[in-house]
């Protein structure tokens, strides 16, 4: 849970565009790739669409003899407020508001460079479109890969690598963020 809290805020961006670690890393000012726009338009659009995201992060621990360790969490966003919760805990209202969140999305989504939009692929018998883009911020190095829905350009899952600029007696090398997306029937979870 340790790792879990120290990456929160990036969690609850990620997940929201890709909410799962994107605020505690500073946007770039960078001009606008335009090889990235497929892959800017989806994280714009799911920050502005209802969904529930399922993510697993894996966090890299390096030549250290601990196995990685990886926690899961779940987001739902309605479109008025975010829920998260992580494991099997409680759900959580996250307490930050709806615009500064979509506004970290942009900038972390326009931070992205040489942008590739790959072979499509067939998940879950459709067709998606997928994108890959690289964002370098003077804490960490990201890779992102993304699929998205065609029809409504929505993202239906991602999968981000960060890897943070090394520091002295860092544990953590890196960690990995899949995230699946489901935008049918979205409603607030039930609060304990």
């Amino acid at each position: 849970m340790v790792y879990h809290l120290l990456y929160w805020p990036r969690a609850v961006a990620i997940s929201f565009l890709t909410i799962s670690t994107m605020l505690a890393l500073s946007a770039v000012s960078a001009q606008a790739d335009t090889s990235c726009d497929g892959l800017v338009s989806a994280m714009l659009t799911n920050a502005k669409t209802p969904y529930r995201s399922m993510s697993i992060i894996t966090f890299d621990s390096g030549d250290n003899p601990k196995p990685a360790l990886s926690q899961t969490s779940e987001t739902i966003s309605t479109g008025d407020a975010v829920f998260a919760r992580f494991g099997s805990g409680k759900w959580k209202q996250i307490n930050i508001p709806l615009d500064k969140l979509a506004e970290a999305v942009r900038q972390n989504a326009e931070s992205f460079s040489s942008c590739k939009r790959l072979a499509d692929e067939t998940v879950d018998g459709k067709a998606v479109a997928v994108y890959t883009g690289h964002s370098l911020t003077a804490k960490s190095v990201v890779e992102t890969k993304i699929w998205v829905e065609p029809d409504r350009g929505v993202m239906i899952r991602s999968e981000t690598d960060i890897v943070p600029t090394p520091e002295p007696g860092d544990v953590l090398k890196g960690r990995h963020v899949a995230i699946r997306y489901n935008y049918e029937n979205i409603a607030p979870p039930p609060m304990d």
